[in-house]
């Protein structure tokens, strides 16, 4: 096999920018921003950062927009001029989404980027047929199967050229004392990411003549993969959401939440795995048998999400997530009588059908979001109100106590409204300004410009105790933090060694200072630290600590642990640790701390 020349190289990557500018451009303007927020110093970040991720989120959903509108004018033979014009539009789209983000981090933009990303990513897939009038579906699956198969091929080559980059990097930081800031590897990450692999997939992009007129065979590594590795999944999965519904059918017992994203995930993976085979899903009997069979099995497990999803709805309302799931819940219902009724034909109405829905969802008083914030408004107003707290448009402080389950209803509410900066929403309920308040019980902690842990210090405005939360004593998770580390004393000791131990490193750890060598090993059986310093061992048994303990942020005192031989001390302050309870006793899954040492006179 002849490999390309360089000047073939170049030649097709000054094609590749010809032909998609506005992609390329927008690109390089989101890789640049996102270097820059990596380079930023902890000062600058905390105070600009939010800008510039702001640039980086627009140019991200960009470049599936403007690749979109490229293709559109290709395929519709526009002149250069038409295929400014189209691409030009997408950048005052980009404008506008950019002008409606806050500069704060706010959960409603997050939720729309992956809204836009998701719906301009499948504008993509189908484009170039828009306004068209071919009918074999077959040209559509072409050319998407090659778009798809170029998105892995360019993944895969962006990962190794990284991973190739980054150990030279490394190599040159180690074997030449080079002192490369680790932020380096993050931005070369992102280059490569942003600008290759984008360049690189671009390159891949068939042309529509191109789609037309080649004679296109079924690869027979993905006939393989989709008959014997997909199917059989899918087959396995059908029999257990089966046998959950028989469980629920003979018990009589709601089904849980998370059963929801069960049966999303085996539909969509079921009709990727259709997809993929669309072309010869008619000529093996099997495959045509499969394929009816398999809508027609998502009749129940749709009743059963409906169920789920109605479940959850009623006892905790609406939130943009729930939404989310009914609407799926609506088109794969849809989607299961529509591919019965026409035998799986025209596959082009899933990408379409899936980007009217992103964007019509997105905006508007049906969207997910005023939905979702109109049905926890009217969730809080109707508990208070039941508890005459809100009277009249103000609020009243409560006269007694409210069920625990009432209480963490109020607060996770209210914990909804700060996360999304729509406490205005209350404020004309208090007379005092909710952008003061705190909560009284722990310290104010400040994420990105925005309150948070503010929940209780509103509930007090009500006259509201803080919702119980699980026991120290009861937990099965435990994630122990020593306070005041600040404060740790080094006098009277020769050594300090920070030491750290997790579930999946080995745990004998080796130190060596002033040509004296300590070993330290953690026995997982016993929870005890051996230390070994010429030849003497050292033993400090953690579990006296443990048993002592009733909190998850013990003091500094508590956490300290002594021992000697007649040669060394030893003292080892612990910063935290990780464990499972199991009944009595725990299981340390990491530990950390600081290990001093010093030798007797």
């Amino acid at each position: 096999m002849k490999l390309p020349s360089l000047s073939h190289l170049v030649s097709q990557t000054k094609e590749t920018f010809f032909r998609f500018p506005f992609v390329i451009i927008v690109a390089f303007a989101g890789t640049f921003a996102m270097m820059r927020v990596i380079g930023f110093s902890r000062e600058y970040y905390e105070l600009h950062s939010q800008l510039w991720y702001n640039i980086v989120m627009t140019c991200s959903i960009g470049i599936p927009l403007t690749l979109a509108l490229a293709i559109f004018s290709e395929s519709k033979g526009h002149s250069v001029l038409m295929k400014i014009i189209f691409q030009s539009a997408a950048l005052v789209i980009l404008l506008l989404f950019y002008f409606t983000l806050s500069p704060e981090m706010d959960v409603y933009d997050v939720i729309r980027y992956f809204i836009y990303l998701t719906a301009f990513h499948l504008l993509v897939s189908f484009t170039g047929y828009i306004f068209s009038n071919r009918t074999d579906y077959r040209l559509f699956w072409d050319f998407n199967l090659t778009i798809f198969l170029r998105f892995i091929l360019s993944g895969l080559y962006s990962a190794v050229l990284f991973g190739g980059l980054a150990i030279a990097l490394l190599a040159f930081d180690k074997l030449f004392d080079m002192h490369i800031d680790g932020k380096r590897y993050g931005q070369l990450f992102f280059f490569i990411a942003g600008v290759f692999n984008t360049w690189f997939f671009c390159s891949g992009v068939p042309q529509f003549k191109e789609t037309e007129e080649k004679n296109y065979d079924f690869p027979k590594g993905l006939k393989i993969f989709t008959q014997y590795v997909l199917l059989p999944i899918i087959v396995v999965y059908v029999v257990i959401l089966y046998l959950y519904l028989f469980k629920i059918i003979f018990q009589w017992k709601l089904p849980m939440g998370w059963v929801s994203n069960l049966v999303l995930g085996f539909s969509g993976a079921g009709i990727f795995s259709l997809l993929l085979i669309y072309p010869i899903k008619d000529e093996v009997r099997w495959m045509k048998i499969f394929t009816r069979a398999f809508f027609i099995s998502l009749i129940p497990q749709i009743l059963l999400l409906f169920l789920a999803i109605t479940v959850r709805t009623n006892e905790y309302g609406i939130t943009e997530r729930r939404y989310y799931v009914f609407v799926l819940a609506v088109w794969l219902t849809v989607t299961t009588l529509y591919f019965i009724l026409t035998n799986f034909r025209n596959i082009k109405y899933i990408p379409v059908s899936l980007f009217i829905i992103a964007i019509v969802t997105s905006v508007g008083p049906w969207s997910s979001f005023s939905v979702s914030m109109n049905s926890q408004m009217s969730r809080l107003e109707e508990v208070l109100k039941t508890n005459s707290i809100l009277v009249d448009g103000k609020i009243v402080k409560a006269k007694v106590d409210l069920p625990d389950e009432e209480l963490k209803e109020i607060k996770s509410i209210i914990e909804f409204l700060n996360e999304r900066g729509k406490l205005s929403r209350i404020q004309p309920w208090f007379n005092e300004n909710l952008n003061d308040v705190t909560n009284a019980n722990q310290p104010e902690r400040i994420k990105r410009g925005r309150n948070y842990g503010k929940e209780q210090g509103i509930m007090d405005l009500m006259g509201l105790k803080p919702v119980k939360t699980e026991g120290f004593g009861t937990k099965k998770y435990l994630s122990i933090i020593t306070k005041d580390l600040n404060s740790i004393s080094v006098n009277g000791y020769d050594n300090l060694f920070f030491y750290d131990v997790f579930l999946t490193d080995t745990s004998k750890k080796v130190f060596d200072s002033t040509g004296i060598k300590t070993e330290v090993d953690f026995n997982r059986t016993n929870n005890v630290i051996c230390i070994k310093r010429n030849n003497n061992l050292l033993n400090l048994n953690i579990n006296p600590i443990i048993k002592k303990l009733n909190t998850e942020t013990p003091e500094l005192n508590q956490m300290t642990l002594d021992t000697a031989t007649v040669d060394y001390k030893a003292r080892f302050i612990i910063k935290n640790i990780s464990a499972d309870r199991n009944n009595d006793t725990l299981k340390i899954n990491s530990i950390q701390g600081y290990i001093l040492i010093k030798k007797n006179d």
